[in-house]
């Protein structure tokens, strides 16, 4: 009993014997402790040493940071003010931070170590002076919204930047009549190799809007008045780093808008498969290319309605997964440059049988040199699934099927090791782990 009031009244003199640390050089901006702070993570992030930033903090514990503290940060001399973090939003730019924040374009580049504009990137944390005098009270972090502070002001104010156009560092305009695409959102971001980026947000009703990402074009949906979606799919070898989306909107009044944004795109790793033997005429290009022009040609249509509800379930019963989407791929001892487009499951219950995933429109039957006796079913939306290998087919192109519902039998025909199924998620032409659709609920 006696050690465990020693060490309540421990705790309470730890808590009460250290005072918040103040701010003491007024020539010095002043950083704001924010959870999860710790000395390393602040000189990291201002591009100085921990030694420094004692130096100028005199009695300061390293060891010992309390949300709220009050610290001076060196090798910033001649510029005042607090400085907290920012997470950038998606429709931020260089230029409306600047204009939002009223902030020194010399000083905003040089806190942040800025060489470009277009390293403003979503999801990236910055940091931002926000005041020239230190507060009394702690500074809380710039709350993180779904949209910008500077799209927040134009739609509370329609007339601040009525007539105005600012030019962009792509040489895109972005204008006043932005403000008809607010709360965006993006889950899962960063984008990632092998999944599908959702994108929401709300705009006036009836507008065309379409969504690019570098050269390909994203279609948009509206599921309801004033709501849109769509679907941004990566496959498994795609590019990484920065990439490039515009919002492309025609206006009510007929004038186009565009908006670019930077958006990360972070990898996945998947595994590598053993080289894999195949009959040369079974990866000859001559052989190849027309089936996957076909399967491009088929599942590039676009049909600007939803035919499925809920999640996608499993293909197959007593579902058993022999390899799964994304492993990295050889074949005939040639260069590992190409990936698994699909999951393959083996023959594991007492049947053969082939489920639709979901509920859709059967929009190809037959058979293909690779894939073999083929069904490939449209969602909607640009969404559609394929099953490859079939033994039987028992369905037919312009089918409704119901999720569930039997299509056909699993076999081994096309270029295929062993009986099992293929089977594949496509969104807008490009195929993605179709694993993620199985817990994913869209609007």
């Amino acid at each position: 009993m006696k050690i465990k009031i020693l060490i309540v009244i421990f705790a309470l003199f730890i808590c009460t014997a250290i005072p918040p640390v103040m701010a003491q050089n007024a020539e010095l901006p002043v950083y704001i402790v924010q959870p999860g702070d710790t000395m390393y993570s602040i000189a990291l992030q201002f591009g100085v040493s921990i030694d420094d930033i004692i130096g100028v903090n005199a009695g300061i514990n390293p060891d010992w940071l309390n949300e709220g503290d009050q610290i001076n940060i060196p090798g910033y001399e001649g510029i005042k003010g607090i400085f907290i973090p920012y997470t950038i939003q998606l429709n931020d730019t260089y230029e409306s931070l600047l204009q939002e924040q009223i902030l020194d374009e010399s000083t905003f580049r040089i806190i942040n170590h800025l060489t470009s504009p277009n390293e403003i990137i979503a999801g990236q944390t910055i940091i931002l002076p926000v005041a020239e005098e230190v507060p009394s009270e702690p500074v809380a972090e710039v709350p993180v919204a779904y949209h910008s502070l500077f799209l927040n002001a134009i739609g509370a104010n329609p007339n601040t930047w009525a007539g105005e156009v600012s030019t962009l560092s792509r040489n895109l305009v972005l204008t006043s009549e932005l403000k008809s695409i607010t709360n965006l959102t993006i889950s899962p971001y960063p984008l990632k190799q092998g999944k599908t980026s959702v994108f929401q947000f709300n705009a006036d009703p009836g507008q065309s809007i379409e969504l690019k990402i570098e050269d390909k074009s994203i279609p948009t949906f509206e599921f309801e008045p004033g709501s849109y979606i769509a679907f941004l799919g990566i496959n498994a070898m795609g590019k990484i780093g920065l990439r490039e989306v515009n919002f492309d909107q025609i206006t009510p009044d007929g004038n186009q808008v565009i908006f670019s944004q930077n958006l990360l795109a972070s990898e996945t790793r998947f595994s590598t498969d053993p080289i894999i033997v195949v009959e040369p005429d079974l990866i000859d290009p001559a052989n190849t290319m027309p089936e996957e022009d076909e399967l491009l040609a088929i599942t590039s249509q676009i049909t600007n309605r939803d035919l499925w509800d809920g999640t996608f379930s499993y293909p197959v019963d007593d579902a058993c997964i022999r390899s799964p989407y994304g492993s990295i791929r050889s074949y005939n001892n040639g260069p590992y440059d190409s990936f698994h487009t699909g999951i393959d499951f083996g023959t594991c219950a007492s049947n053969l049988n082939i489920y639709a995933a979901g509920a859709g429109r059967v929009v190809y039957t037959g058979q293909w040199f690779v894939r073999g006796n083929s069904v490939v079913i449209d969602h909607g939306w640009g969404i559609y699934t394929g099953y490859w290998h079939q033994e039987s087919v028992d369905v037919n192109t312009g089918d409704i099927v119901q999720e569930g519902q039997l299509i056909g039998t699993v076999g081994n025909t096309g270029r295929s090791t062993g009986s099992h199924l293929h089977w594949e998620l496509l969104v807008n032409a490009v195929q993605v782990d179709p694993m993620q659709w199985m817990d994913m609920v869209i609007p």
